[in-house]
């Protein structure tokens, strides 16, 4: 899923890839997957480049909501040969902190700090991650269109754990999910599954 919104984002440049991390209640005895999936992403130049075209950011539902400043979990880093050896250690270092359930509003706010960057990217990716069991569908229709507003053009989204799917393709775009062009949304069952 990561290398679909990388590869078909487009627009040249460095690229922004921010992963939201579901970390509520439901699934915070799967964080380990998540961030194990994440870095074993990251880990894999044929998934996310070493060459200095991405700029990788992670945030959790959690400071992504409760934050008032807005800095994900992991800030803006881009990824090269010297840096991603800090990037790994500092992603298997982060703790679940409890969550709450707010998939939507992370992905307005990643974008929001993604707008915020001192040098503007060539597009912008959100691969969101966990059960679906967030603020709604409704949310996830009100909140979408902030996020594109604000220049991201996809948004994955990877499914954990016992998944709400209707809820899982609202938040993916563009709409419908799983079309041609369409955002898509994925069910994974291993930490391998959730870096492919």
């Amino acid at each position: 899923t990561l290398r679909v919104g990388v590869s078909c984002a487009g627009g040249g440049g460095m690229q922004d890839v921010g992963v939201c991390i579901d970390t509520s209640g439901s699934v915070s005895h799967l964080y380990s997957l998540e961030m194990d999936g994440v870095i074993k992403a990251v880990e894999n130049p044929n998934i996310i480049p070493h060459d200095g075209s991405i700029r990788f950011m992670l945030g959790t539902d959690y400071e992504m909501y409760y934050g008032s400043n807005i800095v994900p979990l992991h800030p803006a880093q881009v990824i090269t040969p010297a840096t991603l050896p800090q990037l790994i250690q500092d992603l298997k270092t982060k703790r679940n902190t409890g969550g709450y359930s707010s998939g939507p509003t992370c992905v307005r706010r990643m974008s929001e700090y993604m707008k915020s960057l001192p040098q503007q990217a060539g597009s912008r990716t959100v691969i969101t991650v966990g059960d679906g069991y967030w603020e709604g569908i409704s949310m996830a229709k009100s909140e979408l269109p902030k996020a594109v507003a604000n220049g991201v053009g996809r948004v994955d989204v990877i499914g954990i754990g016992s998944v709400n799917l209707p809820e899982l393709e609202a938040n993916a775009w563009p709409q419908p999910a799983n079309t041609l062009h369409g955002g898509r949304v994925t069910v994974a069952y291993s930490a391998g599954e959730v870096a492919s």
